[in-house]
């Protein structure tokens, strides 16, 4: 059944009305244990007081538009005036039909173009929603007593539009699932961190073990439509905690590549919207673990293109490059024209002495939702350049970024190709080692290698690396990297046998040394006994030509293993 907008405001007026006359007061004959009610603070607009348009408070059991509009005598709960002079309110729900225990949801709004009827929020009004911190469904479980405290912020505008997106969760996970439609910047893969401000439909359902559908309103407050940018989340609350925590698993809708796709939402509905869980939410270690430095460089960095300092569990840069969501333990987006940040890592899973990556990624091509590396980015890594670690080891505390005897520099540029290197391993000529060493494999630009005879490098000119454990290979390939250092040209568009990268020489071409570190103690670098293998003659190591964008170009054998 439809209604005419003057119908809605006069069935709404009457369902306001019965609200009001039930809250006014409990009779004499409750008892003290049957006291309910709610009461807080709010933050009003800044021209609240230049006019006589009232501030209203409404608790309702539903959020869902459509049932507010054309049928608030099944939604509304109560309903009253709020003191715009205390900038507070008091809901009293004693002699309403709701009961400790219940969720409710409980919204403010300034009715601008207020006429002298029953004040009702419409297109020019502004309105505010109670949350609960760390709770993206924004319901009030009420409490007997008093409900005090709660803070509402009359913050967003009201629009005349009806929207949705519909589609399908994917997948045989099930449980209890709240879907959101979030139209913010995603700051950071702390899903407790999300602006209930940017939330733009929410609702909650049952998953069973099967791909199930769904259907999320856009609450017509905030933004007008086309809403761009809009990201839609599945949050599976394994452990039924009613927040995001360890455990949970949290879906996205994705196109091609991308970990989370942004869509522009118009008035209607859009479709196909399907989600799939792809990102667990760790059960925290309970270590108080922390970064805190500077960005590298002081690189510039705005909203349009944000800068992100994320740390993985990986020991290669290649993994990182090649799927880097799998590796990810945290990230962090620093906000714009800020230069000093600190991260809290005590929500993750990481513990003292794990080794990490930490990586900066200004993303130049930012359009809304998660970082994406693609061509044109900038590209850092925590690095050092003594050593050649890519890694370092947190300790319990505070992290300073980079650690002593560490680099941080964001020198990398972010290409799109794919070439690879075809090797094998000679382990005859090495001294003893154990199962618990490991071949650090590396590609390294003839511009980068000072002295090879003593592992002179420069870990900047890095092209490619593998690190697996140490024994014979017969046939590996060697991915090269698509971050490489600035200072290097590249030729991205390049088909073979022209070269990817630049070599040195005319006549005699030469781009990269391969070569190996036998790392006998598996500590990450080169030290104490380890030994140095590379490709080439038995008196001198020989480079590789020319790199080209194809596969498997060799192969090269790697020996000649001995102390440097």
């Amino acid at each position: 059944m439809l209604f005419s907008k003057p119908q809605i405001i006069a069935l709404f007026a009457v369902c306001c009305i019965f609200a009001i006359i039930c809250g006014c007061g409990r009779g004499s004959e409750v008892s003290e244990d049957r006291e309910l009610f709610i009461s807080g603070t709010l933050g009003l607009p800044d021209d609240s007081m230049q006019t006589d348009a009232p501030v209203m408070v409404a608790v309702t059991r539903t959020m869902d538009p459509d049932t507010l509009r054309t049928r608030p005598d099944q939604a509304i709960i109560a309903y009253v005036a709020a003191s715009k002079q205390a900038s507070d309110f008091r809901v009293d729900l004693t002699d309403t039909e709701a009961r400790a225990g219940d969720a409710v949801f409980v919204f403010a709004f300034f009715d601008r173009n207020y006429n002298g009827g029953v004040p009702f929020p419409d297109s020019g009004d502004e309105i505010g929603f109670y949350e609960e911190e760390g709770q993206l469904d924004p319901a009030l479980t009420l409490r007997a007593g008093g409900n005090t405290g709660l803070q509402i912020d009359i913050n967003r505008r009201v629009y005349d539009y009806e929207a949705a997106i519909s589609g399908q969760i994917l997948g045989d996970a099930s449980g209890p699932v709240t879907l959101v439609a979030y139209a913010g910047p995603v700051t950071s893969s702390d899903f407790t961190s999300l602006e209930y401000s940017q939330v733009m439909g929410v609702i909650t359902m049952d998953k069973p073990d099967r791909p199930a559908d769904y259907r999320v309103d856009i609450l017509p407050y905030g933004q007008d439509v086309p809403i761009e940018d809009l990201q839609v989340f599945a949050i599976l609350d394994q452990n039924q905690s009613q927040s995001v925590d360890g455990g949970d698993r949290i879906g996205f809708f994705s196109q091609g590549d991308n970990f989370s796709t942004p869509i522009t939402v118009p008035a209607g509905r859009v479709g196909d919207i399907d989600l799939e869980f792809k990102f667990d939410v760790p059960e925290p270690s309970g270590y108080d673990i922390s970064l805190t430095g500077q960005v590298p460089d002081l690189a510039a960095h705005d909203a349009d293109r944000p800068l992100y300092i994320s740390v993985f569990d990986a020991q290669s840069p290649d993994n990182v490059l090649e799927d880097p969501y799998t590796e990810l333990k945290y990230f962090y987006q620093v906000p714009p024209d800020v230069y000093n940040y600190t991260i809290d890592l005590s929500k993750t899973d990481l513990c003292p002495g794990d080794e990490v990556m930490v990586v900066a990624l200004r993303d130049n091509d930012f359009t809304g939702g998660f970082p994406q590396l693609s061509s044109g980015d900038k590209l850092g890594l925590v690095q050092n350049p003594g050593d050649y670690r890519m890694t370092m080891e947190l300790t319990h505390g505070v992290n300073p970024i980079p650690p002593s005897g560490y680099e941080f520099p964001l020198n990398k540029n972010v290409y799109e190709y794919e070439a690879s290197l075809s090797y094998s391993v000679n382990l005859s000529t090495a001294g003893d080692y154990g199962a618990e060493s490991r071949l650090i494999v590396l590609a390294v630009h003839v511009n980068g290698v000072n002295d090879l005879s003593s592992f002179n490098i420069d870990i900047n000119y890095l092209l490619a690396a593998d690190i697996l454990p140490a024994r014979d290979y017969d046939s590996r390939e060697l991915p090269v990297l698509t971050a490489i250092y600035e200072g290097l040209e590249i030729y991205e568009d390049a088909e073979p046998p022209d070269p990817l990268i630049e070599s040195v020489g005319t006549f005699s071409e030469r781009t990269a040394y391969l070569v190996a570190v036998l790392d006998k103690d598996d500590n990450g670098q080169l030290d104490g006994n380890d030994e140095v293998g590379y490709y080439g003659g038995l008196l001198l190591p020989r480079t590789i030509s020319r790199i080209t964008r194809e596969a498997n170009q060799g192969p090269y054998e790697i020996g000649h293993f001995s102390e440097p």
